[in-house]
Formats: structure tokens, sequence, C-alpha cells
């Protein structure tokens, strides 16, 4: 059985708010422990190479990961709420796109390989980040590896 990673992209409606002009709220600083948190699910298995990045898992590369996994944050969307409510996990954390963009780079030797998932959910999050900015979106994830 190989290994599976649950994934949710969040982002904070404050930056979500501030992308519009017309209710006139400047861009601050992210408040991921009391905003109103939006956040869309995925969920991808075999991705050995990214969970290697983001976690240690399943490593072939013979690297720590970069960013030891940090747990699962206090304070989640709605979507992360329930899902990481009703199981637990082996490997859990968050990153930002920044953190994960350099985790890849770290464990990478040039044979570092995605999937589809892995690869829509990247892009996705660079859209939000072109548009809310690094610190305010983030993937937290939870990695079940036999």
């Amino acid at each position: 059985m190989g290994a599976s990673m649950t994934g949710i992209i969040e982002w904070t409606d404050q930056a979500q708010c501030a992308t519009r002009p017309e209710l006139n709220q400047p861009l601050a600083a992210p408040r991921w422990h009391e905003d109103h948190l939006h956040g869309v699910l995925f969920d991808t298995d075999k991705e050995y190479d990214f969970f290697a990045a983001i976690a240690g898992a399943r490593n072939r590369f013979g690297k720590p990961p970069l960013i030891a996994p940090r747990g699962v944050p206090p304070h989640l969307s709605g979507p992360a709420r329930r899902c990481f409510e009703d199981f637990g996990s082996d490997l859990a954390g968050w990153l930002h796109l920044s953190e994960i963009e350099r985790c890849i780079a770290h464990v990478s030797d040039g044979s570092f390989v995605t999937g589809f998932e892995v690869d829509c959910a990247m892009e996705f999050m660079r859209l939000l980040v072109s548009k809310l900015t690094d610190p305010h979106v983030r993937l937290v994830f939870s990695i079940e590896s036999p």
C-alpha cells in the first residue's frame, strides 16, 4: 500500500478582501489566528518525491526535510477542521508556497517528479500567492505512510 496525502490549500479572508478595490481594505499582515479562513481540499497518493520534500516521508533523496513537519496549526479553515478532526495522521504540517519551493530545491537532485494533482495544487497556490501574497496562503497537509 502506498502513502497518501490529504491537503488543504488555505488563504485568509482579509487578503481576499484586499484584492477587491471597492472594499478599500489595504493588505495587512496575515492574521491566521483570528481571521476567517478559506480552504480547498485535495487528496493525492504516491507523490513520493513531494512527500519527501515537505515531510521526509518515502524519502529516496537521503536528505532530511528542510523544514520538519510542524503539526496541524491550531486555527484552520472549515474544510481543514472537518478533515483533520476526523482522522489522525503519521505526518502533519503546513507550509507557505515559498517554503515548499525551498524544500523541493533542498532535496532535488535533478530527478524530482510530481504528478497531476500536485502540479495542479502548486499552480493554484501560485495563483493565490500572485493575488494575495505568500504569507496569506498555506498548504496544511497530513501524510499517511504505512
